[in-house]
């Protein structure tokens, strides 16, 4: 069970936890059940181990730590038990906080500046953090540490905190201008160091001792918590919080939004925690409890989808991943299509779907509905597939507890698709495209040049709207071209592609846009854009080459033309898949397929065996019974 625990604490921090003490119970819990020779999870063993202690809440926090550790083993074997997580009966009971009032602060600050020698930095950075906890309801531990490259213009940059997130939280003007005075007299003081707070000896401050000092502070000030609590450095958070809560403005939607808001700028994770209110402020949390009634109901044990697709989507692709933008653009496209369905079927709005709901049977009904409603092709299906596969085993460290979901979903086969030829342009066909253009103007010089670059170098539509300038190297007659996958590869130009992509430069004219092709606005041209004007010219071509109106051409079409003439003019498969730029040499094999020239070669180089020489001549009984029928 040692190993078992090991991967459970493996694959939780992989999703973002520590499991700092879950770590130590775990690791005992197992070598207690080893003792007693079980290797699966039993509620009796669970609950002796977990009775061991002599404190209600430790047994609760020692059974409860098993418990999650137990669902997450039961999704993969079943032998193993689920003890119950609330056989103790414990009720955490949060006290309420000390929220100090609009005379008390001062008071605070006042001793801070008395404290130490006045001429040392000391004073000023617990004068500073006192301030800044007040004013913006941080953690001590967010503040305490602190950076220089953590101070933006736009606020400060809260990193990897509690429940390791990010978030920025701006300022009022008036802790802006505390805030860069005390960063003159640190670094006047001392200019080593990262660190905003220090001690007096150069080192970051540690909660130890400014805890030490803030309880000197508060018998300097005079403070005397009422009811029995204590004070302390946290609650300067609550009081901020209480605060916010009285300057919400009136109307109930109007205070969700506001409470919404709050529980962000503070980083909760969830509402709930905005509403720590002592009893001395009853008015506050009678006015927001209807609110929190209605918000918190509806979220009962359920997962929002939302904050695991933004995970996805902006820290494990683009981040963990590395994928490019154009993959998270077209799995952001999947996922809109699938929440739009969702929403519609199960009529919620998408920002209210739950991970439960997302089902397997949901995304079977939404990849019928592609090819049935949306008529989308097998292909078009699979890549919607792909990306729902892909978030799924996302979520599988994610969300344990929902392996099971996951699996299903997971288990959605891929359909299979015709393998077609790929469709290309015959020569007087291109060059019947290539002049389409009016050269005579602007817009007709770039139209020439992104159509002979396409065709020249067989580009796809993103590495062609991609082009900067100084990926241009006329004087070599060379391109740099940054392909799929972050693979760069340098080609060739024709000499007609280059002229055109001089007549282009010439009148370009200065555009902040650094991309070779813009549109009429000076912005980068688009796939979008070039598609439109592809569809233009080969309407303007298909009255010089009728063949053109049959055809469906796109951006890819004149990819897969290149290709062709360059098999055509090679015979050399390796030199087409170097030219397009492809990963893997079996993705180049379909143009082999459509080439009809080396099946001539092979038929012409057969040998065919000889027919037998004869004619039929049908039998007397076969013609008397053709004559009777006739």
């Amino acid at each position: 069970m040692i190993r078992a625990v090991e991967n459970y604490l493996a694959a939780r921090r992989a999703a973002g936890f520590e499991l700092k003490s879950a770590c130590y119970l775990l690791l005992s819990f197992a070598r207690f059940a080893a003792a007693r020779g079980e290797m699966h999870v039993r509620t009796t063993t669970a609950i002796d181990w977990a009775s061991r202690t002599v404190s209600v809440a430790q047994r609760d926090a020692r059974l409860k730590a098993v418990c999650r550790f137990a669902r997450y083993m039961y999704a993969e074997d079943s032998r193993h038990e689920l003890p119950p997580s609330r056989h103790f009966g414990y009720r955490k009971k949060r006290p309420l906080p000390h929220i100090y009032s609009r005379e008390e602060i001062p008071r605070l600050i006042d001793a801070a500046l008395k404290f130490g020698p006045p001429d040392s930095l000391n004073p000023q950075t617990l004068v500073t953090l006192i301030g800044l906890l007040a004013a913006t309801g941080l953690r001590i531990s967010e503040a305490l540490g602190l950076q220089f490259s953590d101070v933006t213009p736009n606020g400060l940059l809260i990193r990897k905190t509690k429940f390791q997130k990010t978030r920025l939280v701006p300022l009022h003007p008036t802790a802006v201008a505390r805030i860069e005075l005390y960063l003159q007299l640190r670094r006047r003081a001392r200019p080593s160091g990262q660190h905003i707070f220090i001690d007096d000896d150069g080192r970051p401050l540690r909660y130890r001792n400014v805890y030490v000092t803030f309880q000197k502070l508060l018998k300097t000030a005079g403070l005397s918590p009422s009811g029995g609590r204590r004070c302390r450095l946290h609650h300067l958070r609550h009081t901020f919080a209480v605060r916010a809560l009285e300057a919400s403005p009136a109307g109930r939607q109007r205070i969700g939004q506001h409470m919404l808001a709050l529980a962000t700028y503070m980083g909760h994770v969830n509402i709930d925690a905005n509403l720590l209110v002592s009893g001395n402020h009853s008015r506050t949390a009678a006015r927001h409890r209807h609110c929190r009634r209605n918000l918190s109901l509806r979220k009962a044990d359920m997962n929002p989808i939302a904050p695991h697709i933004e995970a996805f989507l902006r820290e494990h692709l683009s981040h963990h991943r590395g994928t490019s933008q154009h993959t998270c653009d077209s799995y952001a496209s999947s996922f809109q299509l699938l929440f739009e369905f969702a929403a519609k079927k199960l009529k919620v709005t998408p920002s209210a779907l739950t991970l439960e709901r997302l089902n397997a049977e949901l995304i079977s009904a939404f990849l019928e509905n592609l090819e049935d409603v949306r008529r989308n092709s097998p292909e078009t299906r699979n890549i919607r597939l792909a990306a729902i596969r892909s978030f799924f085993r996302f979520l599988e460290h994610r969300q344990p507890t929902a392996l099971e979901q996951i699996r299903r979903v997971l288990a959605i086969p891929y359909k299979k698709t015709n393998t077609r030829l790929v469709p290309y342009l015959g020569q007087e066909s291109v060059q019947a495209l290539l002049d389409a253009p009016d050269p005579a103007t602007r817009e007709g010089i770039r139209d020439r040049a992104m159509l002979h670059l396409a065709v020249c170098g067989g580009l796809r539509v993103s590495e062609l709207t991609g082009l900067r300038i100084e990926d241009i190297g006329l004087s070599s007659m060379t391109i740099l071209v940054h392909g799929k996958g972050r693979r760069e590869r340098a080609l060739p130009l024709w000499k007609t592609t280059a002229k055109a992509l001089r007549a282009w430069l010439a009148v370009r004219g200065k555009v902040a846009a650094p991309e070779l092709f813009v549109n009429a606005r000076g912005g980068p041209m688009s796939r979008w854009g070039f598609a439109y004007v592809l569809q233009h010219h080969a309407k303007t071509a298909s009255h010089k080459c009728p063949s053109l109106s049959n055809k469906q051409i796109s951006p890819h079409v004149l990819r897969h033309t290149c290709a062709m003439v360059v098999l055509q003019a090679t015979q050399d498969i390796r030199k087409v898949s170097l030219w397009l730029g492809h990963s893997n040499l079996s993705t180049t094999e379909v143009y082999t397929r459509a080439d009809p020239t080396e099946k001539l070669e092979a038929i012409e180089a057969i040998v065919p065996p000889h027919l037998r020489k004869g004619s039929f001549r049908p039998p007397d009984k076969l013609i008397a019974l053709l004559k009777s029928k006739t």
